[in-house]
């Protein structure tokens, strides 16, 4: 992590899930606003997703879903990190979950963002509370 970065977040994309743009971009928009941010790419296994939360001491993951095929990998991820890590902060995003109200308080998540700018903006209050 970068020196005088007060916060870490991991970006990571739901198993299956290979639409990497938005989620790259948001990692690029949570280093100009201040973060550590660590990308971890496309199709990373939960487990492997889980670790790096604890090598990179992140206070925040940020998953992407972007079709409903891969909800129930988003899914076992979530469970996933709330095991390894129960005090880290989850927020979820991406087409699908904009598209569900309230999807993201089924995925057991702290928070959802319709996009990448809103995303930094519920990042904040997460980390905060």
């Amino acid at each position: 992590p970068a020196e005088g970065r007060e916060h870490t977040v991991v970006v990571a994309l739901a198993p299956g899930n290979s639409h990497c743009l938005g989620a790259r971009a948001l990692s690029h928009l949570f280093e100009k606003d201040g973060w550590n941010a660590i990308y971890l790419g496309a199709d990373m296994p939960a487990g492997e997703s889980a670790l790096a939360l604890e090598a990179f001491q992140a206070d925040l993951v940020a998953i992407s879903v972007a079709m409903s095929v891969q909800l129930r990998s988003a899914l076992h991820l979530v469970r996933t990190v709330r095991t390894a890590r129960p005090d880290i902060k989850v927020l979820v995003g991406g087409r699908i979950i904009s598209a569900v109200p309230e999807l993201w308080r089924k995925m057991d998540a702290d928070g959802s963002a319709a996009d990448a700018v809103h995303a930094i903006a519920v990042a904040r209050e997460l980390v905060a509370s």
